[in-house]
């Protein structure tokens, strides 16, 4: 993606007896000694070498306190989702967004008090020019229209002027000629992933968001939606490209 604290002092508790011991750490998921898989879905890793050497033998706790629904448990693999906590570290996923190694990555579904937080992580990581926001950043439409190759990891902001159905796709339109500009686009697989939220995909038109999702070129710059936690709105997504 070239696409896509002031000192904060934070007491960490040290993970309690009785917890799992950090074995093997990849990018995909953390597994303990018990045999345990905990997931990793919701971070895309901005850098491309990250050393997990440190943290082999640690404790570790997984919090599914905020993860009440059955479906935020686990991953489409059977590997447990929650807030991973190590000992001395605190809760793993932030930490990792709040250094600028990894980013938000938007995959659902996922508590909303939680996803706050890491986007807020996320957002002081970038004030901060942290990791990868040293030479990344949020990016308009049209500087995702002006890009060479239309491939990786992005975050993008911007107003949408349409919102068309054709064949059960829903398309969010960014420009006025859907055959070049910037779209996103909700199969039909992927809506009931945005049933039962409080806002619709038709209710998206003049509205200003930021998208995050893998891009590819189909009639210009264009980016696919599973997961309504790849959206942003209002307050976050206004701090994050520093808009009023």
């Amino acid at each position: 993606m070239a696409c896509l604290v002031g000192a904060i002092f934070v007491f960490i508790a040290p993970v309690s007896a009785g917890s799992d011991t950090i074995k093997e750490i990849d990018k995909n998921a953390v597994y303990t000694d018990q045999g345990k898989v905990f997931s990793l879905s919701e971070l895309f890793w901005s850098e491309r070498d990250v050393s997990f050497e440190r943290l082999i033998g640690k404790q570790i706790k997984l919090d599914q306190s905020d993860f009440h629904e059955p479906q935020y448990k686990t991953n489409r693999y059977g590997d447990l989702r929650g807030k991973i906590l190590v000992d001395g570290i605190g809760w793993l996923q932030s930490y990792w967004i709040s250094r600028g190694t990894a980013l938000w990555q938007g995959a659902g579904p996922y508590p909303l008090n939680l996803k706050k937080q890491l986007l807020e992580a996320e957002r002081q990581a970038q004030e901060k020019k942290h990791g990868v926001w040293r030479y990344v950043h949020v990016e308009t439409v049209q500087e995702v229209m002006e890009l060479s190759n239309f491939n990786g990891f992005h975050i993008v902001h911007g107003k949408v002027v349409s919102v068309r159905k054709v064949r059960g796709t829903t398309y969010l339109n960014f420009g006025e000629d859907w055959r070049t500009d910037f779209t996103v686009a909700i199969l039909p697989n992927y809506k009931r992933n945005f049933k039962g939220k409080d806002w619709n995909l038709d209710t998206l038109e003049n509205k200003w968001i930021s998208i995050r999702g893998q891009l590819r070129s189909y009639n210009g710059p264009y980016l696919e939606l599973y997961y309504p936690e790849q959206v942003e709105f209002s307050d976050i997504e206004a701090k994050l490209i520093g808009a009023k």
